[in-house]
């Protein structure tokens, strides 16, 4: 009985560890995508619709744009290839 218990007490603290790390690291992308969206606007290196072009820097996997832009919410992939040539 006390090992059920036990069981129990010590999956719910590894449930409770794991959404919170996963809270935390959706929190950081969410403000790292704002942060860099709002120095783009900033330096006016935005598209006139509000889009960004996204930002060089990744390799030829990527298509060479910036990792970072990858899963980005305010990235427009068409303005990139557009840019890029394709």
């Amino acid at each position: 009985m006390i090992e059920n218990i036990f069981m129990f007490i010590l999956g719910f603290i590894l449930i409770s560890i794991t959404l919170l790390i996963f809270i935390r690291m959706k929190c950081y992308t969410n403000t790292f995508h704002e942060i860099c969206y709002m120095e783009l606007d900033k330096e006016k290196m935005l598209e006139t619709n509000g889009k960004c072009k996204g930002l060089a820097g990744g390799d030829r996997h990527s298509n060479y744009l910036s990792y970072e832009c990858i899963d980005c919410p305010y990235f427009n992939e068409e303005i990139w290839n557009r840019m890029e040539g394709k």
